[in-house]
């Protein structure tokens, strides 16, 4: 019922944009893409100036999987609006979102090079470069996050997983232990993977050093002092 009545509202008004818009809202609610995709395509036509029309018809063209459409919306919104950099960040996502992981990082390097502080695109581009297998080049890119601004205790702790992955431990560690200095309850978890480790080579010493380091943050871990108690007994 609510689709008819945007229908016949729209043959009245066939140029009004919102009623274009809520026609797609209405289709999406009914499970149609295509007739979702149909109506805001048609507000995009009308009004292509609307930062939000472009995201929604974005959202559209993914919804049916055609991200080459996707993509191109993308791109023109930011050429008539080169201020709204966060299409680009966006286009990051949905380069990402397609597996399309090289174009996923250039996007976000694009957005890097306008906003080259910031924080959040640095943490997406990590983690879309330790997702194509680029491990070394995400830790330098977690480590600049660090430097900005390192109260963002889910870079360090992110970074102190990929250097204990790649048995860099004296970085996991420090990445540990600079989350830890800001209350992340994660990093429990990383000094206790590198203190088992120690553990299954008989280096008992060292795994209670790292898990004395980690009860300094956080004294009140009953799963720390358990750790510690076995790994003393059997100094």
């Amino acid at each position: 019922e609510c689709v008819a009545a945007y229908h016949r509202a729209l043959k009245l008004e066939p140029e009004n944009v919102s009623g274009w818009l809520y026609l797609g809202e209405a289709y999406s609610k009914v499970g149609d893409a295509v007739g979702a995709l149909r109506a805001i395509e048609k507000a995009y036509q009308f009004d292509k100036e609307d930062i939000s029309i472009v995201y929604q018809l974005s959202e559209a063209n993914i919804s049916l999987n055609d991200f080459e459409r996707a993509v191109a919306v993308i791109r023109e919104g930011y050429a008539a609006h080169p201020e709204e950099i966060d299409f680009l960040v966006y286009l990051g996502d949905v380069y990402r979102l397609n597996k399309q992981y090289e174009e996923s990082a250039g996007a976000y390097r694009e957005a890097l090079g306008v906003r080259p502080d910031e924080v959040s695109t640095m943490y997406k581009l990590a983690d879309v470069l330790a997702e194509d297998g680029k491990p070394f080049v995400a830790m330098d890119v977690l480590n600049s996050i660090t430097q900005i601004k390192p109260d963002f205790s889910d870079a360090a702790i992110f970074l102190g997983n990929l250097a204990y992955d790649a048995k860099f431990y004296d970085r996991a560690e420090s990445a540990y232990e600079l989350a830890a200095k800001h209350g992340n309850a994660e990093a429990v978890f990383g000094f206790k993977n590198m203190a088992y480790d120690a553990h299954a080579q008989k280096r008992d010493d060292e795994a209670l050093r790292l898990l004395r380091t980690a009860q300094g943050y956080f004294p009140d871990d009953v799963t720390l002092q358990a750790d510690i108690l076995e790994f003393e007994k059997s100094e």
